[in-house]
């Protein structure tokens, strides 16, 4: 099984990028590649600053041509780069994470079985007291999930095209992005709770690969209409694998812990949220860059 680590960066993160380079080539043991996508005219300048031989670089074209750079360009450079062929299993992180301890691809990986990330809560800190603050200081804070209770979720129904009506008012309303959050647990028709995929979700070949076969290709769509009629893609590729089965697949809380903001990271220093506290339950921590100042949990 060849697993790696993804992410899609570009120039305005490069000093964001520089950490999360640098803490790769600390705590990777077991020598993950690492594949870094970056739009065509930032490649030099990620060349220059790193060298050729630290990380396999793509640029954003290579995957999805050329294309105004946006959030949602992000998330399609992400669905699509599985065209790549760089591994069989991959956990895709942004440029504005780092990680805190060792990690290897076994702790991804058993005997085959690639791991699935999926909780009923958020792994976002937020505030003392709060279910992610517990989780840190006791496992079973949080309730653990098996593949057999997803499975169990799934329904038996038939998936056709995004309806049309609906992308006719999306284009007059225009609603809000977390208004069409909800959307992909409907539209796969899942009966149990909002699930989270992040932060550090894992990816297969094989489940983009089916998404494409299995449901896109037949219904005529792509990638760029699940990313219009909802722009979450990893809840997109986590609803799918649950109405797939999970196959090779076991459940894992979130390896990545996400504080989306300066305030929430002042919050969590002063609470006593150490970055040596957070690697006992997490391999990495995710920041907001778009959205703050802060580089690191600790000082």
């Amino acid at each position: 099984m060849r697993f790696a680590i993804f992410c899609k960066s570009f120039a305005p993160d490069i000093e964001r990028f520089a950490q999360l380079l640098a803490s790769i080539e600390r705590h990777n043991h077991s020598q993950c590649p690492f594949v870094v996508c970056v739009p065509s005219s930032d490649k030099a300048l990620f060349l220059n600053r790193f060298g050729e031989s630290r990380f396999q670089l793509f640029a954003d074209e290579d995957v999805v041509g050329s294309r105004k750079q946006n959030w949602r360009t992000q998330q399609l450079v992400k669905l699509y780069a599985s065209r790549l062929n760089f591994a069989d299993a991959w956990l895709w992180i942004d440029s504005d994470a780092y990680f805190i301890r060792s990690f290897s691809a076994q702790d991804f990986v058993v005997d085959q079985s690639v791991a699935f990330v999926a909780s009923t809560i958020t792994h976002e800190w937020r505030e003392p007291g709060s279910s992610v603050d517990k989780y840190i200081g006791d496992v079973t804070a949080m309730e653990a999930l098996s593949a057999e209770q997803l499975r169990g979720q799934r329904a038996n129904v038939s998936l056709g095209k995004i309806p049309f009506v609906t992308r006719v008012l999306d284009a007059i309303k225009k609603p809000r992005v977390n208004d069409t959050e909800s959307r992909i647990q409907r539209f796969f028709g899942r009966s149990g709770p909002h699930l989270y995929y992040q932060a550090g979700t894992i990816w297969t070949y094989d489940s983009l690969r089916s998404l494409e076969r299995d449901f896109l290709e037949p219904n005529q769509l792509r990638y760029e209409d699940l990313i219009r009629h909802a722009p979450w893609e990893a809840i997109w590729l986590g609803e799918w694998e649950i109405y797939r089965g999970l196959p090779n697949r076991h459940v894992i809380q979130a390896p990545i812990l996400h504080l989306s903001s300066d305030e929430a990271v002042r919050r969590a220093r002063t609470s006593g949220v150490t970055e040596e506290r957070v690697a006992q339950r997490y391999c990495g921590i995710q920041l907001a860059a778009r959205h703050g100042e802060l580089t690191r949990l600790d000082e």
